[in-house]
């Protein structure tokens, strides 16, 4: 049926109005009905310019049964800001923002509201454009958390590194947040610019892994860092053996793993500090040797090193346990001095145990 406006049109306005009947087409597909009744205001990110906020605070299916004319002759709105309302048409079809938040930038916005295929294709590792998430996207991420009971996970725990979260957060439960909506969750006393955006990568991070449901009903669901799974079947290949580890094995399986962590979460300083207060490229530095060379004083250098403990105490809790265990089965067998003095070393730059948590099993290795 053809269109009867009662304003002139010229040949951009005609591309506006296809582009806008095509968008409202498909959103009155049955498919989209649990979008219907929900505000538009929905999909709106910090980064969106020029909305129409005439149309904010009207549901999605007013949206589509408005006339054109009526649409173009709203107090208020312009071309750029109808341009606006195919943008956030266009996102409603998609249910989630023009571009993965997860990317990072968010990238250019196409004034005819089309949407490229590779920022739709866009992936990260790590980093979260915080303005780039809308109401929606925040509920569904909400929604992965609780459907898997992670409640309990630390933002430190799923964080893709510590080096630019504040310390203060590291151990903050997913649920502390899981009730409140991103506007409150930004107007949260204390959570700046920089907290917000830890808070929504570890959510986005935890939906990226499970958020398409389709887990099997037999199987459960743990989530650790990566550099976890292979130290930790390392540590059962050795409790399978009879034989004893090599210093060299040692190295190579637990030392070296957890070292190169320190450099993701604590950045190079620590690293280096870790790496040669351990040996793990030759000859051990001491800490007072290490102070000398860099001009700082001892308790600097411990300072810097006790960062290891905080780390792991977020990132792997169970660690500490598992060294435990490892310690009571080298205490049983032939273990070269060498072996068992790089292995206490370690534990003790990681999972140091206190005077009065010490075991006979500990008291044995000393």
């Amino acid at each position: 049926m053809a269109l009867r406006l009662h304003f002139a049109v010229s040949a951009d306005d005609y591309k506006l109005i296809s582009s806008i009947e095509d968008v409202r087409a498909q959103l009155k597909g049955p498919s989209y009905r649990d979008r219907l009744q929900k505000p538009l205001a929905y999909w709106t990110t910090q980064e969106d310019r020029r909305l129409p906020l005439a149309f904010l605070g009207r549901t999605v299916g007013e949206i589509v049964e408005m006339p054109v004319d009526e649409l173009f002759s709203t107090p208020g709105v312009g071309h750029k800001k109808i341009r606006s309302l195919v943008r956030l048409l266009h996102r409603v079809a998609l249910d989630g923002p023009q571009s993965d938040p997860l990317a990072g930038d968010g990238g250019p916005e196409d004034p005819s509201g089309e949407i490229a295929e590779d920022q739709l294709a866009a992936h990260c590792t790590e980093g979260v454009n915080a303005g780039a998430v809308t109401e929606l996207l925040w509920r569904r991420w909400q929604a992965t958390v609780r459907r898997y009971h992670l409640e309990h996970l630390t933002l430190g725990r799923v964080a893709g590194s510590l080096k630019n979260m504040p310390t203060v957060i590291w151990k903050r439960r997913l649920g502390e947040y899981i009730d409140y909506s991103l506007a409150e969750l930004r107007g949260m006393r204390g959570h700046g610019e920089k907290r917000i955006r830890c808070v929504l990568e570890a959510f986005g991070h935890v939906d990226r892994i499970l958020g398409d449901g389709t887990k099997p009903p037999h199987l459960d669901v743990q989530i650790s860092h990566r550099f976890i799974g292979p130290i930790d079947a390392w540590m059962c290949e050795i409790e399978e053996q009879r034989a004893a580890p090599t210093t060299e094995a040692l190295r190579e399986g637990l030392v070296r793993p957890l070292v190169e962590q320190t450099r993701e979460d604590a950045g190079d300083d620590v690293y280096e500090l870790t790496a040669a207060k351990l040996g793990v490229f030759g000859t051990t530095i001491s800490v007072r040797d290490q102070s000398l060379r860099l001009g700082v004083t001892r308790a600097r250098v411990y300072q810097l090193l006790e960062t290891n403990r905080k780390v792991m105490a977020v990132r792997w809790p169970e660690g500490k346990r598992r060294f435990h265990c490892l310690a009571a089965l080298l205490s049983l067998r032939l273990t070269k001095p060498a072996t068992l003095k790089l292995f206490e070393a370690t534990r003790e730059m990681f999972f140091p145990v206190r005077e009065d948590q010490e075991t006979p099993i500990d008291k044995a290795l000393d």
